[in-house]
């Protein structure tokens, strides 16, 4: 079983460093705070409207960066929850910085 950490925008440094030892998944500006801490982000998952993928391209392997749609249904918080309960041996999921003014991202699946 695997421990994942979603890192949104909002996402603390502090709260990062807590669970670096955790795979690491930045949505949107949370790779760039992944990143700026010298980790591994595990996945890059989002529609990177907000934070260009070319801001960050060849610092992330780019089998592990997941550009989604930019119309769709789910937010990319959500999408990313999905993506890994479908893809992996999911034993814990923590999310970091999602509310802020989404509160759509306050549900539990």
């Amino acid at each position: 079983m695997s421990k994942f950490v979603i890192v949104n925008s909002f996402a603390s440094i502090e709260n990062i460093k807590k669970y670096s030892n955790y795979n690491l998944v930045g949505v949107e500006k949370g790779v760039e705070k992944i990143l700026s801490l010298n980790l591994k982000v595990f996945k890059a998952i989002s529609d990177f409207d907000t934070y260009p993928l070319s801001s960050f391209l060849g610092k992330v392997n780019e089998d592990d960066i997941l550009l989604l749609p930019s119309k769709k249904d789910d937010s990319d918080t959500e999408y990313a929850i999905k993506y890994l309960i479908d893809n992996y041996e999911v034993d814990e999921i923590v999310i970091l910085g999602s509310l802020s003014k989404r509160y759509d991202h306050s549900h539990a699946l």
